[in-house]
């Protein structure tokens, strides 16, 4: 009867197990009360291993494993590597824990490494567990996959200690991952074979091909959002010590989406303690690292994140973005809305390390990156000095008032504080500069420091035109551009210091900008509505301080780079020394000469300084260093020399403030509250919804006062083309409606109120 009762529980099971996957079952797993024994198909029918369960799931099937500990490591991808399954503790919020301990199965990295859990395939699903102890990550995954609500901790590898994605069109088609509302803590990248330790917590290599022979067609679109990214650490010779993200479209046509958004990355470290590769890719990504990289349309956009307290032994203590498309690619890099604090790089870019490198001749080859209305605050860049025979060829060049002497040079650290801004342009054509884009624009940056230069924002434009494109290729050839774009910027309270003992002090408490051209190149800086306030610096300009290098071209030494910086309705004020000096390698007011032909004598007119509708005022010795002054005939006198009068955050809003309707007339103004006086303010509220209203004076006499109120009384309740809304008709401008809503009202009498009393001198 036993052996008999045995059989026919067999047969039952064996039954229940192909009806149910047939029909996309749902399979139980309990570590507690389950048994392999049991068909699985209920709760107090579970099983007992996950492992067990994984051998009789079919595509489309849902795991749904109760709270306990599971040893063991679990490839659910199938031998086909196309498997969709679901897999899900029943408490997905992890107030029980379900845990599976890779490290308990011997999996980890004393044992046979290997990931925790492997999942992917269309559609499949890992919600809800703590994924620990694995040898080579803790999840990889593939195809589309959601990976939500999970804790993944203390699990290494030598790329993802975390989590490993990476995308195989060949296999899955369209590739997708939603990483949402996860924790990942206390992984680690080790280099442990060939590849480089990349990616700490999370590795994401997001690829997408069309047309590949034996290949699907297929883009890829990853989602990151809500997670908190922590604690985790990238080793030697590694990019992102929490997050790794490179985009790589392998032919044209194909799409690559990438959304960074609501995340926290803290505490995270990059641990590069090797040699730099040289002046373009050192490593970079404390606590993220992302990067596009190929020849289709490629966009990542970085938006609403936390990063702070995140730690890099070479670039980019905060994040990493660097963007290169090849041939006609299309990419596009948003960083936006961010906060970043309190962010340490012993190198550039304390906060924030962007780079930029183009090299087409292609004529539909685009390329942005846009760096916008982020809090940038607390951060810091260290300088580190390197031997005789360590310092790679390029590295004394990228920031040159960091050059101790020709013995030993400084690897370019120490610069940005802030942020390290870097655009390399090869033979990137003027005429196709509105497909390329480099613009930063709207960000509040306070109170970093850079042992070097740029405390607040580091600058670097390189435009190598040499030698020149060929004639007819492409038809209408043109100088080698390259321009980064500074707009609406706060750059203030910013520190450059020099630690003790270094050769020369730290220069530029508010800005560093670096800019060389060869041949027939042109790199251009535009500051346009900024404002750069008390920053601090101990030698040159605690404004903005420039610095250059040209050279001629090598072919026939007829032609020579050249450099521009414009300013135009920008605030400098109350910055250490000057607002504006330079150029000079180490030494204040010392002309860089350009390269010159054998023979012939340095050109010092290749820096055009333009500054137009500006406000330099109260700093340590104002204005422009003589250096400057004297030897480049561009500087306008279309600026002011008047107080502003700022108040604690920087910000002209005294009604009497000169910096009020003074920006360039040809600026916008419509997004200013009324009254505006139909023209910007200057500074980086400018042209903006948070700009200063203008004094609200009915009658042009500079006060607001009893004339006022009766000329406003005569006018309310009368609107736009009214006889009393402006009398004589079309002749005066809205003169009591001070909102500029078409009407004068209660609104208009409550801003002359707010201004009742007040007498401009």
């Amino acid at each position: 009867m036993k052996a008999r009762s045995f059989s026919v529980l067999v047969c039952a099971l064996a039954v229940a197990l192909v009806a149910a996957s047939a029909h996309g079952a749902t399979w139980w797993v309990d570590s507690v009360n389950g048994n392999n024994s049991n068909p699985g198909t209920s709760e107090v029918l579970a099983f007992r291993t996950i492992g067990f369960a994984l051998l009789n799931t079919g595509a489309g099937d849902t795991i749904r494993v109760l709270p306990g500990d599971y040893a063991g490591c679990f490839d659910a991808t199938g031998s086909t590597g196309d498997k969709p399954l679901e897999i899900i503790a029943d408490d997905p919020d992890n107030a029980v824990p379900t845990v599976i301990d890779g490290a308990a199965g011997g999996c980890g990295p004393g044992g046979s490494p290997a990931a925790v859990v492997t999942i992917g395939s269309s559609d499949s699903r890992l919600e809800g567990f703590t994924i620990t102890g694995g040898g080579a990550s803790g999840v990889r995954a593939f195809g589309q996959v959601a990976i939500t609500n999970n804790i993944i901790e203390d699990n290494i590898a030598e790329r993802g200690g975390g989590l490993f994605f990476f995308t195989d069109n060949c296999t899955y088609g369209d590739n997708a991952l939603d990483l949402s509302d996860n924790t990942i803590r206390n992984n680690t990248a080790l280099a442990l074979g060939n590849a480089s330790p990349d990616g700490g917590g999370v590795f994401i290599e997001a690829r997408a091909l069309l047309g590949q022979t034996a290949c699907l067609d297929g883009n890829t679109t990853v989602t990151i959002d809500n997670n908190t990214i922590e604690d985790n650490k990238a080793g030697s010779d590694g990019f992102g010590g929490g997050l790794y993200i490179r985009t790589n479209s392998r032919q044209s046509g194909s799409q690559v989406d990438v959304a960074v958004t609501r995340n926290m990355i803290r505490g995270n470290e990059l641990d590069g303690n090797s040699a730099s590769s040289g002046l373009n890719y050192t490593w970079a990504g404390g606590g993220a690292w992302l990067s596009t990289f190929g020849y289709g349309t490629e966009s990542i956009s970085v938006t609403d994140n936390t990063f702070e307290n995140n730690v890099s032994t070479f670039d980019g203590g905060g994040l990493s973005a660097w963007i290169q498309a090849f041939e006609d690619g299309n990419h596009e890099l948003i960083v936006q809305n961010n906060t970043v604090s309190n962010n340490h790089a012993d190198g550039n870019g304390g906060g924030m390390d962007l780079f930029m490198f183009t090299d087409s001749l292609f004529p539909a080859q685009s390329m942005a990156m846009r760096t916008l209305d982020n809090t940038i605050t607390g951060n810091t860049a260290r300088t580190v000095f390197c031997q005789d025979d360590f310092a790679p060829a390029g590295c004394p060049i990228l920031f040159p008032a960091g050059q101790s002497d020709p013995g030993t040079g400084s690897l370019g650290s120490g610069g940005g504080g802030g942020i390290l801004a870097s655009l390399f342009s090869e033979r990137t054509l003027e005429s196709s500069q509105s497909l390329f884009a480099f613009e930063v624009a709207g960000n509040v940056i306070t109170g970093n420091t850079a042992e070097v230069d740029g405390a607040g924002m580091g600058i670097l434009v390189s435009a190598d035109g040499d030698p020149p494109p060929p004639v007819g290729f492409p038809p209408d050839p043109a100088p080698t551009s390259a321009t980064i774009d500074m707009q609406n910027n706060l750059i203030a309270q910013n520190t450059a210091l020099a630690p003790n003992g270094a050769s020369f002090p730290a220069v530029g408490g508010g800005v560093f900008a670096f800019l060389q051209s060869f041949g027939e190149g042109a790199s251009n800086l535009n500051i346009v509505l900024n404002t750069i306030a008390a920053n601090t610096t101990e030698t040159g300009s605690g404004g903005l301080e420039l610095e250059q290098l040209a050279f001629f071209d090598t072919t026939d030494n007829d032609i020579e780079g050249q450099n521009t910086v414009r300013i135009n309705s920008s605030l400098l004020t109350t910055n250490d020394s000057f607002a504006i000096g330079g150029p000079s390698e180490g030494v204040p007011g010392v002309i860089t000469p350009g390269a010159s032909a054998p023979g012939d004598p340095p050109n010092l007119f290749n820096l055009h300084l333009d500054i137009t509708f500006s406000d330099l005022f109260g700093n340590g010795f104002d204005g422009v260093e003589a250096a400057l002054e004297a030897d480049l005939a561009s500087i306008t006198s279309d600026f002011i020399t008047e107080d502003p009068l700022l108040d604690g955050n920087f910000v002209p809003l005294d009604p009497c403030s000169p910096a009020i309707d003074s920006a360039d007339p040809g600026l916008p103004f419509a997004d200013e509250p009324g009254p505006n006086g139909d023209r910007a303010n200057m500074g980086d509220t400018g042209g903006t919804t948070l700009a200063a209203r203008s004094l609200a004076d009915v009658n042009g006499d500079r006060a607001a006062d009893g004339i006022d109120v009766v000329k406003l009384s005569t006018a309310h309740g009368s609107f736009n083309f009214n006889e009393r809304y402006c009398v004589p008709l079309f002749v005066c401008t809205q003169p009591a409606d001070f909102d500029q809503d078409n009407d004068v009202d209660g609104d208009d009498l409550t801003l002359l109120g707010v201004d009742f009393g007040k007498v401009c001198p």
